[in-house]
This record gives structure tokens, C-alpha cells and sequence, in this order.
């Protein structure tokens, strides 16, 4: 659960929603955010499609893996970002409980936003492999200025909010700049 003891560093929580523009959102909430924005989640080059390795490239990035739980719908939207100039697509690789690499292309090649998919059996992470739509070049610089995700449960895209730990980093950010 997502708590916070007010004032951080003597700012009030209501001074924190309107330095971050939303309130942060509470756990067991429906529509929660489970992908993180931050561009340190985000790595440069592709992923090899047989093992699930990182492989050099720049028309390519990817997630770090993301837990998901099996047997649970999830949808994945993207949100545009003022200034964005491109369109983008996935493609999912799967996991397993070990984090053992299961699969790359788990919904079926290169899809449009939003995504939706069922997590198997043996499911319990992913990773996003991502690119322009005509293949120019990606940098994890673009997560967080031009685009957004949002991983959720459910079929239905909700609208973006960030994930809890973005909304901690958030705040740890700002306590330190209160320092």
C-alpha cells in the first residue's frame, strides 16, 4: 500500500498533488498502473526473439520485467504526449516465476495500442520490446516526455495514471528538493 506520512520535509500533501497534478493512487484501486514511466525502467536495443536476450540496436528499447500475475486479463495503452510525432508497437516476451525466459512475441508480432492479453499458466512477468511505427530511431528518453504506458488489469484501458513507484519516486524527489 501506497502510504506517505504528511508533511514531507514540511510540504503538505495538497501542496504534493498540485506540485505532481494527481493524487496518488491507493492500493486494491482498479486501473493501478503496474508499468513504470521512468526512463531508468526503459533500456536501449531490442531483445532477441529465441532467448529473450538484449541485443544492441536503435530503432529499438525495451522494459525491465514487469510482474504480472497468471490467469489475470491485462490491457496495455499508451497515452501521446504533447510534441510526439510518432506512432508505436509492442511486441510482449513472457517469463516465468523465475524470471526464466518463456516466449518473445506472446500476443502475436508487432501490435498496435491498446494490447490485450490473458496471462497463462506459467506467466509471472513481462517485458515490452518497443518501437516506432516506421522503424526510425527510439530512445528511452522519449518514456515520460512523449509517451506514457499504462500495464493494468482488465480489458479495458483505463485512463493513464503512473504507477505506485513512480509516484514514490515522485515524492522522494521532491522531499529532497525541500531539504
Amino acid at each position: 500500500m501506497i502510504t506517505t506520512n504528511f508533511p514531507v520535509g514540511g510540504v503538505t500533501k495538497e501542496q504534493i498533488v498540485k506540485a505532481l497534478g494527481f493524487e496518488p493512487p491507493q492500493e486494491n484501486t482498479q486501473g493501478i498502473n503496474i508499468l513504470s514511466n521512468r526512463k531508468e525502467w526503459w533500456a536501449q536495443g531490442g531483445l532477441h526473439m529465441s532467448s529473450g536476450d538484449s541485443v544492441s540496436g536503435t530503432a529499438r528499447i525495451h522494459s525491465e520485467l514487469t510482474p504480472v500475475m497468471p490467469g489475470v486479463d491485462y490491457v496495455l495503452s499508451v497515452r501521446t504526449l504533447e510534441g510526439a510525432d510518432k506512432q508505436y508497437q509492442c511486441i510482449l516476451y513472457a517469463y516465468d516465476e523465475n524470471k526464466t525466459f518463456i516466449k518473445g512475441d506472446y500476443v502475436g508480432g508487432w501490435a498496435d495500442f491498446p494490447v490485450k492479453f490473458k496471462a497463462g499458466s506459467d506467466l509471472h512477468y513481462v517485458r515490452i520490446l518497443l518501437k516506432h511505427e516506421d522503424n526510425s530511431d527510439i530512445t528511452p528518453d522519449e518514456i515520460g516526455t512523449k509517451v506514457l504506458f499504462k500495464l493494468e488489469r482488465g480489458t479495458v484501458p483505463t485512463e493513464w495514471t503512473p504507477a505506485p513507484e513512480d509516484v514514490m519516486a515522485r515524492l522522494a524527489a521532491l522531499e529532497e528538493k525541500t531539504k
